[in-house]
């Protein structure tokens, strides 16, 4: 009966502050970290068999920062490469590819991402769609730069079509 009675008053107290608040408008309300202006260029070319996307960012300190990145699809082995490059504001250089194949029941993903220090990181996913029980399964494999890998399934619902 206490906890009843404690969980009703601070339930009251909540309501009572945020009808306080609604009534009196000049009180200061918590306000969101305001992030400093960034400019973006955005260039994207549509190729024979994917596209190239080239982006610029500029900060407010006059910092640049760059991303490229390049999708091919090849129908005939059904096979998605994208390869990304790019700098940090720092100067910093970073890079990654993905390829993804489509299987019979599903598809695979061998990604490797590298970062500005040169460290290299893998990942591998081999996905498994059954629709019949209208789920995917994922195995994934992740190994980091010091060589440790790390295995875990995802089981999740299909997606539902929209019509």
């Amino acid at each position: 009966m206490k906890k009843l009675i404690i969980v009703g008053i601070a339930a009251l107290s909540l309501i009572a502050s945020s009808v306080l608040a609604d009534a009196n408008p000049k009180q200061k309300r918590i306000k969101k970290h305001h992030k400093p202006p960034v400019t973006r260029q955005v260039d994207r070319v549509r190729t024979e068999n994917g596209f190239e996307r080239d982006m610029t960012k500029t900060n407010a300190k006059g910092e640049t920062a760059t991303r490229h990145t390049s999708v091919v699809n090849d129908k005939e082995t059904q096979t998605r490469t994208r390869t990304v490059t790019g700098t940090h504001y720092n100067g910093g250089e970073y890079s990654g590819q993905s390829v993804t194949q489509k299987t019979e029941d599903g598809y695979t993903r061998d990604a490797t991402r590298t970062n500005s220090q040169g460290k290299t990181t893998t990942r591998s996913v081999d996905a498994t769609i059954d629709k019949e029980a209208g789920t995917v399964t994922k195995n994934i494999s992740v190994t980091n730069p010091e060589g440790e890998t790390k295995d875990k399934v995802i089981v999740r619902p299909l997606p539902e079509k929209k019509n």
